[in-house]
């Protein structure tokens, strides 16, 4: 290995030089960068020699979760809103019946049909 600081501090330290550490509740920065450590790394390697370190840094990443991920509201709302959507589809011919049903004019005097245009009767008998 060469005879930087870094490299010096490696052979004091050991693997507490690529590890951060807690002081009094508070994280430390590692003694050594990434940038140090991949540095001697590739020296240690270009010579020949093993990395000791390898279990160490830079380390095996943790698993990825395969949890699904949550989502959006209307995404977990979008099945119960269909059914809902079709009950009332069903319901619609009626619906549309009564609605239909509604805009007729009903118990309009005999003279006011002979005598108004349906504009007015209408005007006269919803109060518009």
């Amino acid at each position: 290995m060469s005879t930087t600081s870094a490299a010096r501090v490696l052979e004091k330290l050991g693997e507490a030089a690529l590890k951060r550490f807690r002081v009094d509740g508070k994280w430390k920065k590692a003694p050594l960068s990434a940038r140090q450590i991949a540095k001697l790394r590739k020296e240690c390697l270009l010579l020949g020699g093993e990395w000791p370190y390898e279990h160490v840094w830079p380390g095996t990443k943790k698993p990825v979760s395969q949890k699904k991920p949550k989502g959006h509201k209307w995404e977990a709302e979008k099945v119960e809103r269909q059914k809902k959507i079709e009950e009332n589809m069903k319901q619609m011919p009626k619906r549309i019946a009564e609605y239909k049903e509604s805009l007729k004019l009903k118990n309009v005097s005999l003279l006011d049909q002979l005598t108004l245009m349906p504009k007015q009767i209408r005007q006269k008998y919803r109060g518009k």
